[in-house]
């Protein structure tokens, strides 16, 4: 049995390459369905999380499976987040059992696969779905805008002219692939006519936004509430002095699509580019243009 255990187990820090080799996962990692830092992810694999290596390697991943209560979820890490271990401390993850100490007795609930041949999927198991983060989980971040915009006013005149957003959010997943958003920013708008006379409007943004995202790519749409923050170089014949400060704000919807890249195991950013436009018009009527920046930090 000593013997036994010897083989089964190398040294920690090394991970044989040998199909059944027992690692421990060293720091919070993506387990992804290809060996590539881009493709889609079954879910995060805890720091002490121990797997079984299955031998192929390609592009500094290794290719591993995780044992759930309900069967084996194969996948993909960087071959520098696991190493060898000692499993008698590991919570979760891979067990030893008595016949996987042995070459006599193969472990017939978890065979090494065979090339060619599709694994099975499995459901998750209600509370691997939390370690594996497949239900709602909680992020956080900030976000910058450039824009142009487009301001019609009431007699006719077009305003157009470069502008910014900034702004922070919190998060959480509906569903692996549909994150939401809480969002607050400023929006900063203006721009010029052709006899030269400016305008400018500056707001504050509160809303939610909601995408859906697929192997990095998404598609979202938000609903947003612009509270006038100040309105500057008001041509005289537009400015209503009968209309309060707020009557220039009001509702926006928006919509668009960007591409998100994982740049850690916890930080992300997303370049989205999309339109977005008021749906009040008292005076002016505003149409923007733009490209956002997001960063997440998972929590």
């Amino acid at each position: 049995m000593v013997l036994a255990l010897c083989l089964s187990f190398p040294a920690r820090g090394e991970v044989s390459s040998l199909p059944g080799t027992v690692a421990e996962v060293t720091t919070d990692v993506e387990l992804r369905k290809n060996p590539d830092r881009s493709a889609e992810s079954h879910g995060l694999l805890p720091k002490g999380t121990f797997v079984r290596v299955l031998g192929e390697v390609q592009d500094r991943f290794v290719n591993i499976e995780v044992e759930l209560e309900n069967g084996v979820m194969e996948g993909w890490v960087p071959e520098n987040s696991v190493s060898a271990g000692d499993l008698s401390d590991s919570p979760r993850g891979l067990r030893p059992r008595p016949e996987t100490l042995t070459a006599q007795e193969p472990d017939e609930a978890a065979p090494p696969p065979v090339k060619g041949k599709k694994r099975r999927s499995r459901r998750v198991p209600e509370d691997e779905e939390i370690l594996m983060r497949r239900k709602t989980s909680f992020f956080y971040g900030a976000a910058a805008a450039v824009n142009y915009a487009f301001i019609n006013a009431s007699d006719g005149t077009q305003f157009t002219g470069m502008g910014f957003g900034v702004g922070g959010h919190i998060g959480f997943f509906a569903d692996k692939d549909i994150p939401m958003r809480l969002e607050i920013g400023y929006l900063d708008i203006g721009g010029i006519d052709d006899t030269a006379r400016q305008v400018h409007f500056g707001f504050i943004e509160a809303g939610v936004s909601v995408a859906y995202q697929s192997n990095g790519l998404e598609i979202f749409a938000k609903a947003l509430w612009a509270f006038t923050a100040n309105i500057s170089n008001l041509p005289t014949n537009l400015n209503n002095t009968s209309l309060p400060m707020s009557a220039y704000g009001g509702p926006w919807l928006g919509a668009g699509a960007g591409y998100r890249w994982e740049l850690s195991q916890l930080l992300s950013l997303t370049a989205r580019g999309g339109y977005q436009f008021a749906l009040m018009s008292n005076t002016f009527s505003y149409h923007v243009i733009g490209a956002q920046f997001l960063f997440d930090i998972r929590g």
